[in-house]
C-alpha cells in the first residue's frame, strides 16, 4: 500500500481515520470547514462586486467621452437600460 511507503499519505490516511472515528474531533472539523466556506464565500461576493462596480465605472467614462449606449453595451455586456442608469446618475 503506497500509505506505509509514504508518510505524508501515512499521516493523512491516519488524520482520516481519527476524524472519522473521533465525534468532537469530527465536530470541530466541520466548524473549521464552515468558516472556510463562508470565508471564501464573503471574499468570492467581494470579487464580484469589485469587477461588477469596474464594468460600470468604465461603462459611466465611455458615455462621459461621447461613446452611445450602444458601443457601451457591446464593451461592457450591460444591459440597456443598466447603462441609461448609469448614464442618469
Amino acid at each position: 500500500m503506497v500509505a506505509t511507503k509514504n508518510p505524508e499519505i501515512r499521516k493523512a490516511v491516519d488524520t482520516l481515520y481519527e476524524l472519522s472515528t473521533d465525534a468532537t474531533v469530527r465536530a470541530e472539523y466541520e466548524r473549521r470547514m464552515k468558516a472556510w466556506r463562508d470565508y471564501m464565500s464573503e471574499h468570492d461576493g467581494a470579487f464580484d462586486r469589485g469587477i461588477q462596480k469596474g464594468v460600470e465605472k468604465t461603462a459611466r467614462n465611455a458615455l462621459a467621452a461621447g461613446a452611445s449606449i450602444e458601443f457601451v453595451q457591446k464593451i461592457t455586456g450591460l444591459g440597456v437600460e443598466t447603462i441609461k442608469g448609469l448614464r442618469a446618475k
